[in-house]
């Protein structure tokens, strides 16, 4: 995967994030825990931010504002495990959801890049058994 891959795969989780919570769940598959998936689908493009800033695709001012979104996973709330319809309903209703959509928001403005519909180029959802 290029570095511009991994930049795209980044700013896509951005705007996941960013997204309203009926978007959210327009956008992902049916079978998937939407609050893990969005949670999920950010922290692994951020583990890539590292290499994002060596490799000159992201400025490190830029950066700190996206090490901010993770740090607000931090204090993420512990859910029960529930029905897809609880954690579209957590997705939907909680405070920590509508902080952490602010937050991407600023991250994507730091990127220089927009709030749109994610095009989910490198991101396949496989149906389990």
């Amino acid at each position: 995967m290029t570095l511009h891959d991994q930049y795209e795969l980044l700013v896509e989780s951005l705007q996941l994030l960013a997204a309203d919570a009926d978007d959210q769940l327009a956008y992902l598959p049916d079978f998937v825990v939407a609050t893990d998936e969005v949670a999920g689908n950010f922290y692994d493009a951020f583990l890539l931010l590292p290499q994002l800033e060596d490799g000159g695709m992201v400025e490190r001012s830029a950066g700190d504002v996206i090490r901010q979104v993770d740090r607000l996973f931090d204090s993420r709330p512990t859910m029960r495990y529930g029905s897809l319809a609880y954690y579209a309903a957590r997705l939907r209703n909680d405070d920590f959801w509508a902080r952490a959509r602010v937050a991407a928001k600023e991250a994507l403005l730091a990127l220089n890049e927009e709030v749109v519909t994610p095009k989910f180029l490198h991101t396949t959802w496989v149906k389990g058994a």
